[in-house]
């Protein structure tokens, strides 16, 4: 197997007009799908490349009309002041910005530190009743610049549909704020602030660092079935114990619930306490570091280069499939025509069908009899879980008891109309049901199988859920003070980044097809993904945010870089932040407010005017808050459905003798009403586009 990402772009040729780390980043991956990326003469070399970002696959000229041009907002600005941005060559004109286009295009700008704290991640990030925490590397324009190579592959492939070139407008403040599906429904249910948890989860418990003999380790449960059975592994009184029988009783006596699970940790070693915990199947890790994690990676590299910082996709082309040319229609957004079949819980394989379904396919979420454990998780809308729907809004819903031979074979009917199947299930599950690659290439050649997982289809079949992840990739030693207590970036940041990597490598895939009739494997470990997020700290755990101070205004945080030369005044404790930031503007300090979720999706002018934020409707008679997709395509813009399906809604149409042929096209439609906003008023979306006002 290669570890390389499909192909899907070879022929392209992309000019690289931008020198900032987001637009450096996004060509790296644009170059890693094949595309022949050639850096425009005067673009910055960027001294503070990191490991594999610059040099492979970049060419020395171009030969053609570029089909891409890739510009930061310094180019954006250039451009618009002389009106060079021109669209009627077909050119993709992809554009990566702080605050968007339009704004750059003004002047207005923010820096990684501001994005952080603008965009809500620090609020949500450091520990309970503590002060917020930065992530010392640039995650902003890590996820900018992995979203805006995904948009930008989506455009390359509805122009070669037949569409026309078109602008992608990356918004790097939206791209974080878009990181926040899970908290966003706790805010539009009414909750402002208080997001900070450590190293816990907002909706689950237990879920937390907790303190070895020798160190630290994180354990995850994500249901009721994971909590009992840990619960036996620590004391067989104690999953018999009704204060935790259900995750609201555990949420609400969590600090109980830790306490009882940090004596029977604290006595034991780390790699003992992972041995016992996996056994039972339980998702657990030890918490690493960058430096350690490095240290093992220059052991088996062969290049010189960790080959966990490169792109996660790893993808296997049907090598029996038969080489033909595929037929494939016109179509009004990337991925009209496709049918994708969702087998996936929680975030990261939710993720990866939502960004599918807003390009345009037709994605058919399949559970089991009951539905996601997620559908009952608070906050709900009615009946709705507010976290479910922001990580299954635009798809249809299909129930299979798969351990039945009549729910397998009803599958294999599913699977037969499709061209993806989608999966975050653990790798041997789908294989011993009779759906491993090999079956599914026999019986359907062309089809693009994505799978996410903890570790990838040939690493450990541990179960692996974000925080674990975020432990073992070095994440955690990247937030707060060096040498602290573990605590986790306060987003499902390793499951999204995988889900994000997911879809772009299924495109990349269906682009291969396309050209060969030949499907494929891509395979996504989660563990390569939230590697690749600390790719600017290697090799020592140094990022570029070190040295982050926060100063507590009487109305919130403020954050800042703190140098030898900015000794915070006293007296900030006694003003409000727009004052603060005055008083530290005088003496020559730049400092940031750091905005809670709440103040995010409610007052922020850039994601209001994006529309980052709509509604749709839930059978229930309710209309449900939701995150759009930040892919910031202008041509074939991203849209909402108009509602949320119920569980099993559309086994009576799918599950009939003839399927349905795919969908096709999904319109934009129009999304109203009011979210209540906790404290300001309300967030209103207007009737016609959906907009926040």
């Amino acid at each position: 197997m290669t570890s390389a990402p499909p192909p899907g772009l070879a022929g392209v040729e992309v000019i690289e007009a931008g020198g900032d780390r987001a637009t450096r980043i996004c060509a790296r991956l644009l170059a890693g799908m094949g595309a022949r990326v050639v850096r425009d003469p005067g673009t910055p070399a960027g001294a503070d490349d990191p490991l594999g970002v610059t040099g492979e696959g970049y060419a020395g000229t171009l030969t053609r009309v570029p089909d891409v041009r890739l510009i930061d907002e310094v180019a954006v600005a250039q451009e618009i002041a002389r009106g060079a941005v021109d669209l009627t060559s077909g050119t993709i004109v992809t554009s990566i910005t702080a605050l968007g286009r339009e704004r750059a295009a003004r002047g207005e700008s923010a820096c990684e530190l501001a994005l952080q704290a603008r965009g809500g991640l620090m609020a949500v990030t450091g520990e309970v009743g503590g002060s917020p925490q930065a992530v010392r590397v640039p995650v902003s324009a890590m996820l900018g610049g992995l979203v805006a190579a995904t948009a930008t592959l989506a455009a390359v492939r509805h122009r070669r549909l037949g569409g026309p070139g078109q602008s992608v407008d990356v918004c790097l403040l939206e791209v974080i704020a878009d990181q926040l599906r899970t908290q966003a429904s706790l805010v539009f249910e009414g909750r402002r602030d208080g997001y900070r948890a450590g190293s816990r989860h907002p909706v689950c418990a237990p879920w937390n660092a907790y303190r070895a003999s020798d160190g630290w380790v994180v354990i995850c449960s994500a249901s009721d079935a994971q909590w009992r059975s840990l619960a036996r592994c620590i004391d067989p009184r104690l999953a018999d114990d009704g204060r935790f029988a259900t995750v609201d009783q555990r949420r609400g006596d969590v600090e109980t619930l830790d306490t009882l699970i940090e004596r029977w940790t604290s006595a034991r070693r780390v790699e003992d306490i992972v041995a016992a915990v996996e056994a039972v199947d339980v998702p657990v890790g030890p918490v690493s570091t960058v430096a350690r994690l490095h240290e093992a990676a220059r052991a088996c590299a062969t290049d010189g280069i960790a080959p966990a910082l490169r792109s996660p996709v790893r993808y296997t082309r049907h090598a029996h499939a038969p080489a033909k040319r595929l037929p494939v229609a016109a179509a009004s957004l990337p991925l009209s025509g496709i049918r994708v079949i969702e087998l996936s819980r929680y975030a990261a394989g939710p993720v990866a069908g939502t960004l599918l379904a807003a390009l345009g396919a037709e994605v058919i979420k399949v559970e089991a009899p009951g539905g996601e454990d997620c559908r009952a998780w608070a906050p709900r809308f009615g009946d709705t879980s507010g976290y479910f729907a922001n990580y299954n809004t635009g798809k249809r819903s299909v129930v299979l008891d798969l351990s039945r031979p009549s729910g397998r074979t009803a599958l294999w009917q599913l699977i037969g109309s499709a061209q993806v199947l989608l999966s975050n299930l653990r790798p041997g599950v789908l294989d011993r049901m009779g759906f491993d690659p090999l079956a599914l290439a026999a019986r359907c050649p062309g089809l693009v199988q994505a799978e996410i997982s903890g570790y990838g289809r040939h690493g450990p079949r541990a179960a692996a859920l974000d925080t674990v992840i975020q432990a073992q990739s070095g994440l955690l030693s990247l937030v707060g003070t060096p040498g602290g207590a573990p605590c986790r970036v306060g987003l499902s940041i390793a499951d999204q980044v995988a889900g994000h990597f997911a879809a772009q490598g299924v495109i990349a895939a269906l682009e291969c097809r396309d050209r060969d009739g030949c499907g494929g494997l891509v395979d996504v470990p989660m563990i390569d993904a939230a590697m690749w997020l600390t790719l600017y700290a290697w090799p020592e755990g140094d990022g570029p945010l070190e040295g982050v101070a926060m100063l507590r205004a009487r109305d919130g945080w403020l954050s800042m870089q703190a140098s030898a030369n900015h000794v915070p005044i006293a007296d900030v404790a006694e003003l409000d932040r727009a004052a603060a930031l005055e008083a530290l503007a005088t003496r020559g300090i730049e400092a940031y407010p750091v905005r809670e979720p709440g103040e995010v999706f409610a007052e922020d002018p850039v994601l209001r005017d994006r529309a980052s934020v709509a509604l749709v409707q839930h059978p229930c008679g309710v209309r449900v808050p939701v995150l759009r997709v930040p892919l910031g395509l202008q041509g074939t813009p991203v849209s909402v459905p108009a509602q949320l399906a119920a569980l099993g809604a559309d086994n009576a149409t799918l599950l009939a003798r003839d399927l349905d042929p795919p969908a096709g096209d999904r319109g934009a439609v129009a999304v109203s009403g009011e979210v209540a906003d906790p404290g300001a008023g309300s967030i209103r979306l207007d009737t016609d586009d959906g907009r926040l006002s």
